[in-house]
Parts: structure tokens; sequence; C-alpha cells
């Protein structure tokens, strides 16, 4: 195998690949998205009717307003833990519903 200098690992070439498609913010929301089942736990998974994020805002839609109570009082908590999840500043608030 030739080593060329414009050789570049596969790391390098699949974030060229995200950020000329623009799909590298869409990528980490997923996995933000995916890590709530971790940080939050199944207790409160169970009662977790939606997840979407606009505006670098994570929406959570609960069935339960005793739970939406509990998390609001937690919320920065659990904003740290889901971008420290990614390893990314994704999210700047978390709003329950």
């Amino acid at each position: 195998m030739m080593n060329n200098k414009n050789d570049i690992s596969l790391r390098e070439a699949i974030e060229h690949f995200k950020k000329a498609f623009g799909i590298e913010r869409k990528l980490d929301e997923a996995a933000l998205m995916n890590s709530w089942d971790a940080v939050a736990g199944k207790a409160i998974v169970k009662h977790t009717q939606n997840l979407n994020i606009k505006n670098r805002v994570l929406y959570v839609q609960l069935d339960s307003s005793v739970i939406r109570n509990e998390l609001m009082m937690a919320r920065e908590k659990i904003k740290n833990a889901l971008n420290d999840a990614v390893g990314k500043q994704i999210i700047d608030d978390v709003v329950f519903r």
C-alpha cells in the first residue's frame, strides 16, 4: 500500500463527509437522543412519549405531571449528562412537556 501525502484516515474522511453534507449536527442530535435511556433511567423512559431537538433545545414529552415536575428541578444536571454522553455541547436547555 502506498502512502500518499493526500492520504487521510477513515475517521478524517468520515468527518469531512459529515461536514460536506451538513449532517454532522443531525448525527450528534441523534446520538444525544439515543443516550436518553441511559441518562434518564428505566422509570423515566417508561413515561417518556417523545423526544425532539429544535434550536438546541431538547423537548421531552412525558405522560406524568409528577415526573415532569421532578425533572424540571434536575434539568441542568440532565442537560449536562446528555451533552457529556455525546462528548459535545449539543443542547443548551431541556423543556419537559
